[in-house]
């Protein structure tokens, strides 16, 4: 079983995570992905409904709007790059513009994302544009309504090393008397780049049965959240994840929400018999705010409680959920059984299979019973 990290995935469940974090409505298990998913998390960029503002607070020059233009690139991991651009528009001459793109808050707060300017992405009235320290770029413009759209265009570009969370970009307006304002905005995520570690193992009761559709989550610094489900015996494996990252592993019993099985990341409140744990046996405190908080931080509060960090592939990762309370210590551990694997589902295939079988059975048994009943020469 490998990662659920195709980029659809990873834009909604990562979405989704980083909605929790900062309080915000949640959304997807994807969203994402980030998962998310192994593949890559993507770079998102999604036009906010603040284009277009009629005059008011946020639009401190009369007569201007801006709107980020469509479409953007296909999805973009950490270490690369994307192209963004604004039309800008003036209903009049409205006299001497600054024009610009920069990013809501200022470094070190946006985490690993710069801004450069696009040279083959900006319209002919738009001059004088230069980066500032805080990575704004901005232009000036005569602002005159026969000139519009004036299109100003930036590369972002996110660092290999970039947190997960959304960044927020804005167009900003201003004028010799008023300093630049927002007046449209899009919010930049991180994806983490697709690499070749993989983790593989089991999660097993104290007794060594499986679990199965246990919920496993890989969390990784640089900060992202990989995920998978165990499969019938309680196997699981997840693949293509980033190299030279450090990771934690943690096991949650079977739960579904609105976005499905294993829908959410860390589920807050899970009630259920078994205890979610970081692997090698700690417990994992589902509502602390270490974990799923507005600062939180999964790969920085498992390892201070000292769970695994790992740096590289690993396989026959056995995972134990108990029925131990969480103040137990230590925790109690989990031995495989030694005996025949589950049976199979009794639907389709392993209907089949079970029937094939008992036929197998019953044609040995007749043919025993004629050679008991045979002479013998």
């Amino acid at each position: 079983m490998t990662a659920r990290s195709d980029s659809g995935w990873a834009k909604d469940r990562y979405s989704r995570w980083r909605g929790r974090r900062q309080s915000v409505a949640e959304l997807v298990r994807s969203g994402n992905a980030a998962g998310f998913g192994g593949d890559g998390r993507v770079l998102v960029l999604s036009v906010a409904a603040l284009a277009g503002a009629v005059p008011g607070p946020e639009t401190p020059v009369p007569g201007v709007s801006a709107t980020f233009t469509p479409q953007v690139p296909d999805p973009v991991p950490a270490g690369s790059s994307a192209a963004l651009s604004v039309d800008f528009v003036a209903s009049g001459d409205v006299g001497t513009l600054s024009v610009g793109i920069q990013f809501n808050e200022p470094p070190p707060y946006n985490g690993g994302f710069t801004l450069r300017l696009d040279a083959t992405a900006i319209t002919s009235e738009l001059h004088d544009c230069a980066v500032t320290a805080d990575f704004s770029v901005i232009c000036q413009w005569d602002g005159e309504a026969v000139d519009s759209p004036q299109r100003l265009g930036v590369i972002v570009d996110v660092d290999p090393g970039a947190q997960a969370g959304n960044r927020q970009v804005n167009a900003v307006v201003g004028s010799p008397t008023i300093p630049p304002r927002q007046i449209a905005s899009t919010s930049v995520t991180a994806s983490p780049p697709h690499g070749t570690t993989s983790f593989a193992g089991h999660v097993l009761t104290t007794g060594g049965a499986p679990v199965p559709g246990a919920c496993l989550f890989v969390a990784s610094s640089p900060f992202f959240v990989f995920q998978t489900i165990a499969d019938i015996a309680g196997a699981w494996s997840i693949t293509g994840l980033p190299d030279n990252y450090q990771f934690v592993i943690g096991a949650v019993p079977p739960f579904s929400d609105d976005s499905g099985k294993c829908g959410s990341y860390f589920p807050r409140g899970l009630q259920h018999d078994l205890q979610p744990v970081f692997r090698p046996a700690v417990w994992m405190d589902l509502n602390s705010q270490g974990l799923v908080g507005d600062q939180g931080d999964p790969f920085q509060f498992a390892a201070a409680q000292g769970a695994t960090v790992f740096t590289d592939s690993a396989t026959g990762l056995n995972l134990c959920l108990t029925t131990a309370a969480p103040s137990t210590t230590p925790r109690p551990a989990c031995t495989a059984r030694t005996t025949l694997p589950p049976q199979l589902p009794a639907t389709g295939t392993g209907l089949m299979m079970q029937s094939i079988a008992a036929a197998v059975m019953v044609l040995l048994g007749v043919i025993a019973h004629r050679q008991a009943r045979s002479p013998r020469p």
